[in-house]
């Protein structure tokens, strides 16, 4: 029995399409004398591939690891494949084991390498504003999750869209469950679903793969907010550190003002402006582009002028010093321990305070917290706004006094 033999190569032909530059690697069959040969759908660069000697020997570069595990994927399935229809018939031709593993005009459909378009065109899309970086990073962080899950259970880097059914969906799930709750496990499979739909969309597959997959439902999580005594310790405590007052005004300015802290990371004194003895922010939400203009109310307003008069230095247009989600949440758990308050203190937690304490107890209507949060939907704020043991009571006393005046009690 003749063993099927594959190579890969660089096909530089005027027919041959260019991907910025890469040109696109074939692989090429031989089994009993004949000979096909089809793209891979990956793209390198010439010299990175001439260097590499074919990415045939160590290498240190990701991207080029990245590479040959999928040439190795395509070679072992090709190998797979061959064995499998070997089994059932004797006289297995080169182009029925090309058949096996390809589709839409022979060209390999492997979901990560499908994926890794996905990402790349998501990331084009984030550097003209149609997208929100955190959404990208969010996807990235599932590739990576996928790419191990297939590694894990079934021993390569890379499967055929035709691998892809309920039970990996269900696997993959379960997989999940071993790093993540079951809200962030959902969010991961959607994220997931969306994947699907776009190699539906793009006719890269004829049917959704996961389309009869039901996801769980999320579970109700009890947001942390600040009371009010808390949020005034956290206004009256000083810090020998500077950085620490600034990451807890930057978090008081979002407890007063709503704003999410990707918004606040890249609030320009062009989104700010003085009128009516106050300062108002027009601007629009990152992450979904729903307008924003609100006069802030007086706590955020003398934040925001403090920081007016001390610009920063890295970037004078930015009101506030850009920093990461970690190294703020770092200090947080800092400011919190200083303060004595017990609750996990986290940079969202202000958001959720600012819809709960700040807003809602104090007779604001949802739909105006709503439009200040910058949603577009009522059910969103009602995840973030709690309604509070103190403003039931608040209401019912109110709702005392109205009926008292109205009727003979």
């Amino acid at each position: 029995m003749e063993s099927i033999k594959v190579c890969f190569y660089l096909k530089k032909s005027k027919k041959s399409k260019i991907q910025n530059g890469r040109i696109p690697i074939y692989a090429k069959l031989r089994l009993n004398g004949k000979m096909v040969s089809f793209s891979t759908q990956i793209y390198v660069w010439e010299e990175r591939w001439r260097d590499s000697k074919h990415f045939n020997i160590i290498l240190k570069n990701n991207e080029d690891k990245l590479i040959r595990k999928r040439l190795d994927a395509i070679r072992f399935n090709l190998d797979e494949k061959y064995y499998q229809l070997e089994r059932v018939n004797k006289n297995v031709t080169v182009q029925e084991v090309k058949s096996e593993i390809t589709e839409n005009g022979g060209k390999v459909v492997q979901f990560l390498v499908i994926f890794q378009k996905y990402l790349d065109e998501y990331a084009k899309k984030v550097n003209v504003n149609l997208r929100s970086k955190g959404t990208l990073t969010k996807y990235r962080t599932l590739y990576k999750h996928v790419e191990n899950y297939i590694f894990d259970k079934y021993k390569k880097s890379d499967v055929g869209f035709n691998e892809l059914h309920y039970e990996f969906m269900d696997g993959f799930q379960t997989y999940m469950r071993n790093y993540c709750d079951n809200n962030t496990t959902i969010k991961y499979l959607q994220a997931l679903k969306s994947v699907a739909k776009y190699c539906v969309n793009h006719k890269l597959i004829n049917d959704d793969p996961f389309k009869t997959f039901k996801l769980n439902r999320f579970h109700e999580v009890t947001s942390t907010v600040l009371t009010e005594n808390e949020i005034q310790i956290l206004m009256n405590q000083h810090f020998d550190s500077e950085a620490l007052n600034k990451v807890r005004d930057i978090f008081l300015f979002t407890v007063f003002s709503g704003l999410s802290p990707i918004d606040i990371r890249q609030l320009s004194i062009n989104q700010v402006f003085k009128k009516d003895e106050g300062y108002w922010i027009k601007s629009k939400r990152q992450k979904t582009s729903v307008p924003l203009q609100f006069k802030l109310i007086k706590p955020a307003s003398n934040i925001v002028e403090k920081y007016l008069h001390y610009p920063n230095k890295k970037n004078p247009n930015l009101i506030f010093l850009p920093i990461s989600n970690q190294k703020f949440n770092h200090y947080l758990k800092v400011i919190a321990e200083h303060c004595k308050i017990k609750k996990r203190l986290y940079w969202m937690v202000g958001r959720h305070t600012f819809a709960t304490t700040i807003a809602l107890s104090n007779g604001v209507p949802i739909e105006v917290v709503s439009q200040l949060l910058g949603h577009t939907n009522i059910k969103q704020t009602q995840h973030y706004a709690r309604v509070t043991e103190q403003l039931v009571a608040t209401k019912i006393d109110l709702l005392d006094t109205i009926l008292k005046g109205k009727l003979n009690m």
